[in-house]
């Protein structure tokens, strides 16, 4: 009786090894494009909440003030003033106009979120410190 050894030669693991590594060079760029994106809309919902807390807030002064509420700047993070969740890491600022407008640039070192008086929606961008600042305008 013949004895066969029954395996796999070396051209065949090396061969199961390449395509492993064709498949994980097409996939991973595009889980990482997705994680980045997901990280850049959970910081888009975190301006969201912060825009949410400061429109509380100056529903809250103008309440306290009669309507005669000047306006104010907000250094980011501030949750003695802003009753928001999440998003601690946000650093930059909020510019409450008298009437009750509310401007905000923030960032976390990744991404910078933008919102002006006449902006409809924040713009979420990748940050870079020289654009990621209200304009001293308006």
């Amino acid at each position: 009786m013949m004895n066969l050894k029954k395996g796999f030669t070396l051209i065949e693991l090396l061969a199961v090894i390449v395509i492993l590594a064709v498949i994980a060079l097409i996939a991973t760029p595009l889980i990482m494009g997705t994680i980045t994106k997901a990280k850049r809309n959970a910081f888009r919902d975190t301006a969201y909440g912060i825009l949410k807390a400061g429109q509380q807030y100056v529903g809250e002064k103008l309440l306290e003030s009669e309507n005669d509420y000047a306006g104010e700047t907000i250094t980011l993070p501030n949750q003695d003033k802003l009753q928001y969740r999440g998003g601690t890491n946000a650093i930059g600022e909020m510019r409450i106009s008298r009437n009750g407008g509310l401007r905000i640039a923030i960032h976390d070192n990744q991404f910078c979120a933008l919102k002006d008086y006449d902006m409809s929606e924040v713009k979420v961008m990748d940050y870079d410190p020289e654009t990621c600042k209200l304009s001293e305008s308006s």
